[in-house]
């Protein structure tokens, strides 16, 4: 082979390993924006589950209270209750006292 062939085989081969290079190149970055983009995406669904936990833990403190409140309010309506038996009970002891000692 001569010179000048041998020239031109190394002039391809160049050409062609730089295509290669090229090609190689916009694979990676192709492949590069799409994994940006995913994290991204994934970044984004973090903040929104955030937010979201945010608002889950703010109504569960609220429905707490508000449970504490009712609980509070039941507990005084139920010793209220309670009171008002044991008066009950002691106004028919009198009663029930009253009508055997009336009909002896």
């Amino acid at each position: 082979m001569d010179i000048d062939k041998r020239l031109e085989k190394l002039v391809e081969r160049h050409e062609a390993l730089t295509q290669a290079v090229e090609l190689s190149t916009r694979l990676a970055m192709a492949r590069m924006d799409r994994q940006e983009a995913r994290m991204d995406r994934q970044e984004a669904a973090g903040r929104r589950t955030d937010e979201r936990l945010k608002r889950a833990i703010a109504l569960a403190a609220n429905e707490d209270l508000a449970q504490r409140k009712r609980t509070k309010l039941l507990d005084i309506e139920m010793k209220k209750l309670a009171d008002a038996q044991r008066v009950t009970e002691v106004l028919m002891q009198r009663f029930l006292a009253s009508r055997t000692n009336g009909h002896k």
